[in-house]
């Protein structure tokens, strides 16, 4: 789009907009003017006529009435094409034959209705159709004619703006863009008449400025250009700083996703064996380490003082023989256990006392996998002929070491608790098939019963778990008794004591319990565990013997009384025998 065009867009919008509001606004304006001043003329000459049309009507004078409505129609012929009067009951009064159908367009034509009355009482309608053309005509015309002065004016104000804009715009813009493109070839020698002080003129000034400062910026850059050579030997140092620095970055990358792997490993549901193999894959593929693709694992056993080969990748036949247990002090691996230190070599030396025929020339990272002062095993990689090692490697190593470390305990401690969970479980199975158990919640309802209780109560599990202890009342103990076992147990303490429960079928049996309060960390009771024994039998002997206690304490009494009697009678019998003796010797 060129720069007169943009110059002149503003008029040509302008001359557009003026003619759309004047065949938008202005010209249906002025037509509904037109109109309205047509209907308003015809308006007041209808109030005029309707006084004559009542008084002839009321007289009946019809002659008169066609007389006055032709003249009328006559006189307004411009405007009107038909004048129909229709009385009261519909009957046409005027004209006296059907009016012939108009021929104009219906959207030039207006039909009005007037009623003819007299003191608020109907007597006809007078409509008027009337031919409203000629108005819109009239008011088209208007509108012509403004359009065609207003086409005018802007053809004025279109050559005028072409020839100021030329002078004053286009031609001094030429002359700047001619300067601008030696300029850009380099000659600094051009220059532009600022003879105006408008926006061109300080165009042009503000040219001449900037061909000025070019100048002065061509000499500064030749000594930035000297300056930049400078820097670019400075930057290309940091550049070389920078890249050791992403290579850094990329090996701590790699490292770093090498042992969220070996984590994810540790973490993961595999036996040692297995998540010690894998660990080992990760880090003989490792792409940061500089070791070849063999290696193994080596795991102290219980007597702390033989490596046991556990896994390994790459280790040749003759020594998967030799090498399955190594004591320590024994070859490399045996020794980096006994120093606990790293041992590292790039060839086969004294100290590699495991050797074969057509063994190749190698070196080895020796790395002892520490549990404190304990050595747990050894991880051992082997290197090329040669290798120079690195403080890097050997941190690494030593990372990798701590993590097997933590692999190797966790599992241990791992084995230790199923071990011992699993004597849990058999302790709490031999409790189980010996005693009758169960687990009430501070509120004393039960939730956990064991077979044995379900037996000796007959209750199911389902009708136990979540029902109180109070369902085996029996009736046998005062409220007090269960008052100061409660009391007891929910201060911590244990009780210990005989209760008789009732069965679920109304009988009684005799238990001897213990009831042990589990504390929280604040020491208040979260939960109850009662050990009962059953001691029925035991009670009923007691009965038993209670009984003939009882019945020999009775016995005994009563051969009490019969020797006590035994005796009076011998008593009795001496003392008559006496009597008889002493009356024998009287009478004679």
């Amino acid at each position: 789009m060129g720069i007169r065009f943009k110059l002149m867009l503003p008029l040509l919008m302008a001359s557009v907009l003026f003619i759309a509001i004047l065949h938008l606004y202005l010209a249906p304006n002025w037509i509904a003017d037109e109109r309205d001043l047509l209907i308003k003329q015809q308006q007041n000459f209808i109030v005029t006529l309707k006084p004559e049309i009542t008084r002839y009507m009321l007289a009946g004078d019809y002659a008169a009435l066609y007389t006055i409505l032709d003249e009328q129609l006559h006189i307004m012929k411009e405007t009107w094409r038909q004048l129909v009067l229709v009385s009261e009951q519909g009957e046409r009064i005027y004209p006296l034959v059907e009016p012939e159908p108009l021929a104009a367009n219906e959207n030039d034509m207006m039909l009005n209705k007037y009623a003819i009355e007299i003191e608020g009482q109907l007597l006809a309608h007078l409509t008027v159709t009337t031919d409203w053309s000629s108005v819109s005509e009239h008011a088209y015309s208007r509108v012509q004619d403004v359009e065609r002065f207003l086409y005018l004016i802007f053809g004025l104000l279109f050559i005028f703006s072409l020839t100021w804009q030329s002078a004053l715009i286009r031609i001094p813009l030429e002359r700047l863009e001619h300067a601008a493109a030696r300029l850009a070839k380099g000659d600094f020698s051009v220059s532009i008449p600022h003879l105006q002080n408008d926006e061109v003129g300080r165009l042009s000034r503000a040219f001449n400025t900037m061909r000025n400062n070019l100048r002065e910026y061509q000499d500064e850059l030749r000594e930035t250009a000297n300056e930049a050579r400078s820097a670019e030997a400075a930057l290309q140092v940091q550049m070389r700083k920078r890249q050791r620095a992403e290579e850094a970055m990329h090996y701590d990358l790699m490292v770093k996703k090498t042992f969220n792997a070996a984590l994810e490993t540790a973490m993961g549901n595999y036996p040692l064996d297995v998540k010690l193999e894998k660990i080992l894959e990760l880090v003989l593929d490792a792409s940061w380490l500089s070791t070849e693709s063999r290696g193994s694992i080596f795991l102290t056993d219980e007597g702390g003082q033989t490596l046991t080969l556990i896994v390994q990748r790459g280790l040749a036949a003759p020594l998967l023989a030799s090498c399955a247990n190594i004591s320590f002090g024994q070859c490399l691996c045996g020794k980096a256990a006994a120093a606990q230190e790293i041992i590292f070599t790039n060839c086969l030396d004294h100290r590699h006392d495991i050797q074969y025929e057509g063994i190749e020339q190698h070196g080895h990272y020796c790395v002892p996998i520490l549990s404190g002062h304990k050595t747990l095993g050894i991880l051992n990689l082997y290197v090329e002929h040669n290798h120079q090692p690195k403080e890097t490697e050997q941190h690494i190593l030593k990372m990798i070491a701590n993590l097997l470390t933590g692999i190797i305990e966790h599992e241990r401690d791992t084995e230790l608790v199923r071990k011992t969970l699993n004597d849990l479980d058999n302790q709490v199975n031999a409790l189980d098939e010996h005693a009758i158990v169960s687990i009430a919640d501070v509120y004393g309802d039960i939730t956990y019963a064991n077979d044995k209780f379900c037996e000796i109560s007959q209750y199911s599990r389902e009708e136990l778990i979540g029902t109180n202890h109070r369902i085996l009342k029996s009736g046998i103990h005062p409220e007090e008794f269960y008052q100061e076992q409660w009391q007891t147990i929910s201060q911590g303490r244990v009780w210990k004591g005989e209760i008789c429960n009732k069965k679920k079928d109304g009988a009684l049996y005799w238990v001897s319990a213990t009831i042990v309060p589990f504390l929280d960390d604040n020491g208040i009771p979260h939960k109850y565990v009662a050990i009962r024994e059953n001691i029925t039998e035991q009670k009923n002997y007691e009965k038993i013997l209670l009984a003939k206690n009882k019945q020999l304490k009775l016995a005994h009494k009563e051969l009490e009384q019969s020797h006590q009697q035994a005796l009076q009678a011998e008593k009795l019998a001496s003392v008559g025998q006496l009597a008889a003796g002493i009356a024998h010797e009287i009478n004679t």
